[in-house]
């Protein structure tokens, strides 16, 4: 049986990043970013959650490569 994505609409992804719509337009838009694109289902858009909780995780690897940098760059300073 194939199991479908589970779909989550932009007002729902909105509060889970605590932005504006017109935010999520922003990021989308931005390649660099790799937000994930959205799903429109008549006419609403929708995101993956699996492609959300990617977007997640590999922001959190980001962000603790460079505070592990900045770690680094003040044990050097000390």
């Amino acid at each position: 049986m194939n199991k479908s994505p589970r779909l989550i609409p932009d007002s729902e992804v909105c509060r889970r990043y605590h932005v504006v719509p017109y935010t999520l337009w922003r990021w989308e838009h931005d390649p660099d970013m790799g937000f994930p694109q959205p799903v429109r289902i008549n006419g609403r858009k929708h995101r993956i959650e699996a492609e959300l909780d990617e977007f997640d995780a590999r922001c959190a690897a980001e962000r603790d490569a460079r505070s592990h940098d900045h770690a680094l760059d003040a044990g050097e300073a000390a």
